[in-house]
């Protein structure tokens, strides 16, 4: 673990709160990319519920303007919520489960994969506009806030003052999409702290994702 902290350190993440104990089984995931077309099988192993469940009590004074989740430790996402009532929530929704439908009713940003919006609309896809009307109208049963659904290659989609608004991709010669998901997210929290508005921020976080897709492999460092 020193290693990774030092290389997290070294580009100015705070690690303060890496919890270090004896005996416990550190999560780890396992990850397989297709040379072919860029896509990737994710193995998770060990459940983060208990270690981030032990950390909640030294991180009550802190004051968090966001925060992020994606519903695989539910309990403590929602303890979070309550624990911050100020923070703004963004939610990673990949897809539909229990976890992540509760998570989507509480959330101030839904951000959601093309499969979640087509299990939660009855749809096989979502291609053309009236695509778009129809899972707007039945996720916003569901989230009453702010929603915009990723569709890879496709772009993004979301709805802006009554108003829904499609940006396409970057066409990109895609490498390795392992962890592009997580610097969309991550992107578009960052827009939110430099006071971006919500259309500019999803450009912004666009043209980041596109460029983690062109990067050799992060997963094999160290």
């Amino acid at each position: 673990m020193g290693i990774w902290l030092r290389d997290l350190e070294s580009y100015g993440v705070d690690c303060s709160f890496i919890l270090r104990k004896k005996g416990t089984k550190t999560p780890f995931s396992i990850i397989i990319v297709n040379l072919k077309n860029a896509s990737r099988t994710l193995v998770n192993r060990n459940s983060l519920e208990q270690i981030i469940s032990g950390i909640i009590p030294e991180i009550e004074n802190i004051k968090p303007a966001f925060i992020l989740f994606d519903g695989y430790e539910f309990n403590t996402a929602l303890r979070s919520i309550k624990l911050f009532p100020d923070a703004k929530t963004v939610l990673d929704a990949g897809s539909l489960r229990k976890e992540t439908e509760i998570l989507a009713s509480k959330a101030d940003y839904l951000v959601c994969s093309e499969r979640f919006a087509c299990s939660v609309s009855g749809l096989k896809n979502i291609k053309k506009e009236s695509d778009y009307k129809t899972a707007f109208a039945l996720l916003e049963k569901l989230n009453k806030n702010n929603i915009v659904i990723t569709m890879g290659e496709d772009g993004v989609v979301f709805k802006k003052e009554s108003k829904i608004i499609k940006k396409p991709a970057f066409k990109v010669n895609a490498v390795d999409t392992t962890g592009a998901g997580d610097i969309f997210h991550s992107a578009f929290m960052w827009c939110f702290t430099k006071n971006y508005d919500f259309e500019c921020s999803i450009c912004c976080l666009i043209c980041t994702k596109a460029r983690r897709n062109e990067f050799n492999s992060i997963a094999g460092r160290g």
